[in-house]
């Protein structure tokens, strides 16, 4: 990060991107200049979520993995696979989602768009927690009631 940032500073590129809480984490935020908006700069489903997978049957593994679960952050990552699933996406869909939790309810953010990046159509929706994946399933109806399969 310090050399991508003294290349900025010392003019040899007009600007970089680089993730907001990575700069804060390492006390450089005085370099940050703006932030992207979330609700126009979605990222991809899922990102930043840590996922463990194990087995079903192994009980034990799944006790000591369910410790982990940080259950906010699973509802969100749910509301937005759901968009994924209901496309039936792969990592080459130009799709995107961002959930967040504030005030007792979920957020959802998202976007499909054209490979080319000159068509997009976003949809926003929120609602109480406990509808999490519902949330994410109308968003993705509400997506594809707008013409979003005409990008797959």
């Amino acid at each position: 990060i310090d050399t991508r940032i003294q290349k900025v500073l010392n003019s040899e590129v007009d600007g970089i991107i680089l993730a907001a809480a990575g700069i804060k984490r390492l006390g450089l935020e005085k370099h940050i200049s703006s932030y992207m908006d979330k609700k126009i700069w979605i990222p991809a489903i899922g990102q930043g979520a840590i996922a463990i997978e194990s087995k079903k049957d192994n009980v034990q593994i799944n006790k000591l993995v369910n410790k982990l679960n940080h259950n906010l952050t699973r509802l969100c990552v749910d509301s937005e696979r759901e968009i994924s699933k209901y496309f039936k996406a792969n990592c080459n869909t130009p799709i995107a989602a961002y959930s967040c939790i504030k005030n007792n309810k979920i957020i959802l953010n998202s976007m499909i768009g054209s490979i080319d990046g000159r068509e997009k159509i976003y949809c926003e929706k929120e609602g109480l927690i406990e509808n999490a994946i519902k949330i994410g399933r109308e968003v993705a109806i509400e997506l594809d009631l707008k013409g979003a399969r005409k990008f797959l």
